[in-house]
């Protein structure tokens, strides 16, 4: 069950709290179903932060879906609100069915995205230390096509991880909806 009680609180407060997308759940106790909700959203804004465009639309809606949570979590009736359990909040879009993973997975899946993280934020620091070494005149005469490859490379990569990770979870769908058939037969 829950370790921290869950309770309606100011409704100032969650209002205020509702435009960091996971503060006012975490604030009416929903520690969970806040903390998921600020991590998505602060790794889609920091993608977009560092080059990745086509992120920046998903944080704007993970911003509104937060915003609007918070609002709908803190208007719902008293006896629904009792009921509802802190869960992380992909749970909420799987009509029900939680995403299990394994401790082991957890861990893995936090030191990939940890890794990723850090080659990224590294990435800067390396090319302007490149750009340092590199005399003026052959930089200038490079620039355009050096500034394509090393500023594109942590995007591409990003994206070949995304995308990856969703043919896994299509895999991970498709076999899991194969063992219920069998099972049903």
């Amino acid at each position: 069950m829950r370790n921290i009680s869950t309770k309606k609180k100011s409704k100032f407060l969650t209002y205020i709290l509702a435009f960091m997308p996971g503060a006012a759940e975490m604030y009416m106790g929903f520690i969970k179903m806040g903390a998921s909700l600020m991590t998505v959203f602060c790794l889609s804004f920091y993608c977009w932060t560092v080059g990745m465009d086509f992120v920046g639309i998903a944080s704007m809606v993970i911003w509104f879906i937060g915003f609007f949570h918070a609002i709908n979590l803190y208007g719902t009736e008293d006896a629904k609100f009792n009921q509802i359990e802190d869960d992380w909040i992909w749970n909420e879009f799987f009509d029900g069915v939680g995403v299990k993973v394994s401790e082991e997975k957890k861990r893995k899946i936090v030191a990939i995205i940890l890794i990723v993280a850090g080659v990224v934020a590294l990435w800067d620091v390396i090319i302007t230390t490149i750009e340092k070494l590199i005399p003026a005149d052959l930089w200038d005469a490079y620039y355009g096509m050096v500034r394509d490859i090393f500023y594109d490379v942590p995007q591409f990569v990003i994206a070949c991880l995304i995308i990856f990770i969703g043919v896994r979870m299509i895999r991970g769908k498709k076999k899991e909806l194969l063992v219920e058939d069998k099972q049903n037969s």
